[in-house]
């Protein structure tokens, strides 16, 4: 089955759409995030606490990407608060 739809179509103006299709592109968003895994010579995994979290989960370091960036330097980005650009800037 194939779609008449193509990726570079432009978006559908908020009044062409019904009113389940409006309440439907309101309630979903796509989020583009990474996260790195980052081990020691003994194999340790590097986690994180956030502050900012009601629950008391450690996490992997990492981010949301904005629009348009890669994943790698979003990646980057949400690295390097914990470990230092040094470290950051060096692919595995």
């Amino acid at each position: 089955m194939t779609s008449s739809v193509s990726p570079s179509d432009p978006v559908a103006p908020q009044a062409a759409l019904s009113a389940a299709q409006q309440y439907a592109a309101s309630r979903h968003a796509v989020w583009l995030s990474a996260a790195a895994i980052i081990t020691d010579q003994i194999g340790r995994v590097l986690l994180v606490h956030p502050t900012y979290r009601e629950d008391d989960r450690w996490l992997m370091p990492g981010g949301a990407a904005d629009p348009g960036e890669h994943p790698e330097d979003a990646d980057q980005c949400g690295v390097r608060p914990h470990t230092g650009p040094a470290l950051a800037s060096h692919p595995p």
